[in-house]
């Protein structure tokens, strides 16, 4: 029967090479612990047919995340965050990288809406026909440097506005829309 891993309030992780996760399809992992360091790539992946459901990480340090299957939902927090394979997320992305960390998902992504909490630098790559909703709710009031490129969709500049000091790059394969200043 179906069970979900889970990182228990207080008690942490340490690993100083690469971690994989396994569950039943269907089922949920979250290692999302304050305190958690991950040293390697962060594996999450599915046994028994079926794709995982939800994945709740948290990194001390940089988060390198392996290639990723979720018919629900990921929450990714680390001190950076960056993908070795593709990420395909049907539900909500949330990503939170710190005030200075990077946020680097450049491969050809499948996502639903994708929340980034914070970063000094995104670069976020979504192929999804209809991509959902890009939010950035608690950014500060500059960012670093923003590359979006959504080539199967339009690109929305969300109504808080961005203030890029560095470089902005934005690549669609639909309508540019601007709700809140750029």
């Amino acid at each position: 029967f179906p069970v979900t891993i889970e990182n228990q309030t207080g008690g942490t992780l340490a690993a100083g090479g690469n971690s994989v996760f396994t569950a039943v399809g269907g089922t949920s992992i979250s290692v999302g612990q304050a305190g958690n360091d991950f040293g390697g790539t962060v594996t999450f992946a599915s046994s028994g047919g079926g794709n995982l459901q939800d994945v709740t990480v948290a990194d001390t340090t940089a988060l390198n995340l392996a290639g990723i299957t979720l018919d629900g939902s990921l929450t990714a927090t680390g001190a950076g965050i960056s993908q070795t394979g593709l990420f395909n997320v049907a539900g909500l992305t949330t990503l939170t990288a710190g005030a200075d960390g990077s946020i680097s998902l450049s491969q050809e992504n499948t996502l639903g809406n994708v929340t980034v909490v914070s970063a000094l630098d995104v670069n976020l790559r979504n192929e999804a026909a209809n991509a959902g909703t890009l939010l950035f709710p608690s950014l500060p009031s500059t960012l670093r440097n923003l590359t979006l490129t959504f080539l199967s969709s339009g690109v929305t500049i969300p109504p808080a506005g961005v203030t890029i000091a560095g470089n902005l790059n934005l690549t669609a394969g639909g309508a540019f829309a601007q709700s809140g200043p750029l």
